[in-house]
C-alpha cells in the first residue's frame, strides 16, 4: 500500500507492507523504515543513511507510551479514543467509493474516508490494529472500529493539517528479508 503524506514538516510517500504478523512502513522523505512484529510487539526502526537500527521490545514501547501519558504529552488511549461518527458524505478517492467519518478528541479533529468494500479488509484490519497498538499513543479512532480501509485521513490540530491519502494497493509475494534488519546495519543502544 502506498500513501501520500502531506504535513507541515514534510511531504512524501509512505509504503506499507504486510506479511503474516509483520508490518513494515517506509517513509521516503524521512529515509527510515519501521518494522512491527505483531506477534511479539517489538518495533525496529532502520535509519538508512547511517546504516543503524534501534530495536524496542514491546515492554519498552509500552513503558514509553505510559511515560508520555504521565508527562501529559498524550492522552490515555482507553479513555480518549474518539468514536467515529458518519457524516453521510461520500467521495471517490483513488478509484475507491468512500464514506466520510469524523472523530474528535481534545481539540483534534480526525476525518476518515473509508472504502467499506475494500478486498481483503477483514484480513488487513487486525494487522492495522496491531500496528496501531505498537505505535500509536492513543490518538485517533481505533482501527478496531474502522468500517473499511482508510483511503484518506485528515488530522486538524492547533491550526495544523496533516493528510494521508492512499495512492495504490497491490498484492504480491514478499521475501521474509523485507522484515529483517540488513546484515550491515549496526544496533544503536538507547540509554
Amino acid at each position: 500500500m502506498v500513501y501520500k503524506i502531506e504535513r507541515p514538516e514534510f511531504s512524501g510517500e509512505m509504503v506499507l507492507k504486510f506479511k503474516g504478523d509483520k508490518m513494515r512502513f517506509d517513509i521516503s522523505s524521512q529515509r527510515f523504515s519501521t518494522i512491527v512484529d505483531g506477534k511479539t510487539g517489538d518495533v525496529i526502526t532502520l535509519m538508512h543513511p547511517q546504516k543503524n537500527y534501534v530495536k524496542l521490545s514491546a515492554e519498552t514501547v509500552k513503558a514509553l507510551q505510559e511515560r508520555s501519558k504521565q508527562d501529559g504529552a498524550t492522552p490515555n488511549p482507553a479513555a480518549a479514543r474518539p468514536k467515529l461518527v458518519a457524516t453521510g458524505k461520500t467521495e471517490k478517492i483513488s478509484g475507491f467509493d468512500t464514506e466520510e467519518y469524523t472523530a474528535e478528541v481534545k481539540g483534534t479533529t480526525f476525518h476518515y474516508w473509508f472504502a467499506k468494500d475494500f478486498p481483503n479488509w477483514a484480513a488487513l484490519q487486525p494487522l492495522m490494529l496491531k500496528m496501531q497498538d505498537s505505535l500509536s499513543q492513543g490518538t485517533g479512532a481505533s482501527a478496531a472500529d474502522f468500517p473499511g480501509l482508510p483511503v484518506r485521513e485528515v488530522t486538524e490540530s492547533a491550526g495544523q493539517k496533516s493528510t494521508m491519502t492512499l495512492v495504490s494497493v497491490k498484492e504480491e509475494a514478499l521475501d521474509d528479508a523485507v522484515f529483517e534488519v540488513p546484515a550491515d546495519y549496526k544496533e544503536m543502544v538507547l540509554p
